[in-house]
């Protein structure tokens, strides 16, 4: 429970942290913060927040990040400029 609630606390200032106005936030293209999930997952590429590995988004891996920490990729040039290497599973 208290791990819950401290990711729910994170993911709620967070935001505020960073300066978010409610504008849809682009920060060196990644996509970031919940409401923009359904955006990030349609995107081609997937990465976390916390790693430094980044995936197809149809990729098995991408169901394992939590929505808090899913960022998404245009292209695979932007996924490899973030500093990210790809999955060794998809191939990306």
């Amino acid at each position: 429970m208290k791990k819950f609630a401290l990711a729910l606390l994170l993911a709620l200032l967070f935001p505020l942290a960073v300066g978010f106005t409610g504008d849809p936030c682009i920060h060196q293209g990644q996509l970031t913060f919940e409401s923009h999930i359904a955006e990030a997952k349609t995107l081609a590429y997937a990465a976390s927040v916390n790693s430094d590995v980044f995936h197809h988004s149809w990729c098995h891996y991408v169901g394992r990040i939590r929505s808090y920490n899913l960022i998404g990729f245009k292209s695979r040039a932007e996924a490899v400029n973030s500093g990210r290497r790809p999955c060794k599973v998809c191939r990306p």
